[in-house]
This record gives C-alpha cells, sequence and structure tokens, in this order.
C-alpha cells in the first residue's frame, strides 16, 4: 500500500527533473551545433569564394560547369583540382542545407538537431559539449560584479558582496 502511494509522487519528481534537465541541455546544444555549423559554413564559404569568382567570369556563376572543364583538362593538375573542388562544393551545400534547416523556429531547430541533422557535425559537437549550463567561475562572477556605468569598469565590491550575502 505504501509503495504504490508514494510511486506515483517519485516518478512525477522523476519526469520533472528529466525535463528540466533536458530543458537547459538540449537549448544548450543545440546553441552549441549551430555555433558550430556558422563557424564551418564561414570557413567553407572563404574556401570557395576564389573558385565561385572563377565560375562567375567564366561560366556564368555554374560551379559545376568549372569542375567539368577541370576534370577534361588535359593537364593532371588540373584533373586533380577537380576533385578538391568538389569536395569544398559538397561541403558548402551540406552546410547550406543545415543553416536553412536552424533558421526555423526553437522546436523545429530541436528537433531537426536532435534527428536529423547532418552527422559528421553532430558527432563533433557531441565531442566537444561540455554539459554546463551556466558558468561560474571567478572572472564570470567579478565581470558580473562591475558597475557598468563607470568608465574603468572597477568591480564594485560592495555590490558584489550585496549579492554574494543579501540575495
Amino acid at each position: 500500500m505504501f509503495l504504490t502511494s508514494i510511486f506515483p509522487a517519485y516518478s512525477r519528481l522523476a519526469v520533472f527533473a528529466v525535463g528540466i534537465l533536458l530543458g537547459i541541455q538540449v537549448p544548450s546544444f543545440v546553441e552549441q551545433y549551430n555555433q558550430r555549423i556558422d563557424a564551418h559554413f564561414r570557413e567553407v564559404n572563404i574556401n570557395i569564394s576564389g573558385f565561385q569568382d572563377t565560375a562567375d567570369r567564366l561560366f556564368d556563376g555554374d560551379l559545376e560547369a568549372l569542375i567539368a572543364y577541370y576534370a577534361n583538362s588535359n593537364d593532371a593538375v588540373f584533373e586533380s583540382d577537380a576533385g578538391s573542388i568538389r569536395l569544398v562544393v559538397t561541403r558548402y551545400n551540406r552546410l547550406l542545407v543545415e543553416r536553412s534547416a536552424l533558421d526555423n523556429n526553437a522546436f523545429a531547430v530541436a528537433m531537426h538537431v536532435m534527428f536529423a541533422a547532418d552527422q559528421e557535425f553532430y558527432q563533433e559537437a557531441m565531442r566537444q559539449y561540455s554539459y554546463r549550463a551556466f558558468e561560474f567561475d571567478c572572472d564570470t562572477m567579478v565581470f558580473s560584479s562591475c558597475d557598468f556605468h563607470n568608465t574603468d569598469l572597477r568591480p564594485d565590491y560592495f555590490h558584489f558582496s550585496e549579492i554574494l550575502w543579501f540575495g
């Protein structure tokens, strides 16, 4: 009898705790994943820009035509470079798909990251994920106690102690 009355209470508490944990960790992971995609996209955008400029001038902006030209060249260097350009273009397109999926409402973005994310970037984000929602180190505490109305940004130690001791 005692177990049947206590089990629902503890199961509700467990569901609540899991909900809190997911409510903190999922948005944090999604944010880190989004930052990772953004950084990779910026990098690949720089890598592809020279090839895109050449394609714009000589092939009406068609990167596929540029790759075909390189691949069909009689020069071994150009033929080899066609594969390298193909890798950059493929990565660019994958990141473009991820960026468009991440440009949505929070729920759709979370569902995409959890169930349909690009596995290479997802695994990379998982390896680097810190599982911390808040950082409470000394620098954070001192920085949060700074008086931003003062131009030299000296910590307002009285205010800092007020936060620590009086809430």
